[in-house]
């Protein structure tokens, strides 16, 4: 639910977008993962997104994103459903 913190992320307005696109998402081990597709020669696409695939995430320990909000949100991109 919106009104839930653990159902938020703070990123720039970029990675927000390619978020809610499914370009990018978050694994169970809080890693954030880069959707194959984009165009990897490319380098804004290199220097914006994909050199963050494999990065993990910090956050504060008392408070991570809900898991289930982030499976949710991996389960709506096929790339992105079995990680």
């Amino acid at each position: 639910s919106r009104l839930d913190p653990s159902n938020g992320l703070c990123l720039n307005a970029l990675h927000d977008r390619a978020f809610e696109r499914g370009l990018i998402v978050v694994d169970d081990s809080y890693t954030l993962r880069v959707a194959p597709l984009l165009r990897r020669d490319d380098p804004v696409v290199q220097d914006w997104l994909v050199r963050f695939d494999g990065t993990p995430l910090r956050f504060p320990s008392d408070s991570p994103p809900g898991m289930g909000y982030l499976r949710r949100h991996r389960s709506r991109f096929e790339w992105a459903a079995s990680l």
